[in-house]
């Protein structure tokens, strides 16, 4: 299927290159252009190696993904049809 989608995207702690002070906890929204359909979410922390299954989302132009507190840099998985 055209319109399967597994992307994963990285987000770093802005404070890390800026002040050189990290740790703060840090979270928010990112806003991603996805394919229309459903989309399943998982947050994995590569310090911690936790990860977590978010909402599911509905893809579409400027999705929002909530996401968790983390601290230095965060990555989340999304895959097409909520798996």
């Amino acid at each position: 299927d055209a319109r399967e989608y597994d992307g994963v995207r990285g987000i770093a702690d802005p404070g890390e290159s800026e002040s050189g002070v990290a740790g703060t906890p840090i979270g928010g929204d990112l806003v991603i252009d996805l394919p229309a359909g459903p989309f399943a979410a998982v947050s994995f922390d590569p310090v911690t190696g936790e990860t977590a299954t978010l909402e599911p989302l509905t893809g579409g132009p400027a999705t929002r993904v909530e996401l968790p507190p983390f601290r230095h840099d965060a990555v989340i998985r999304l895959t097409s049809g909520g798996a």
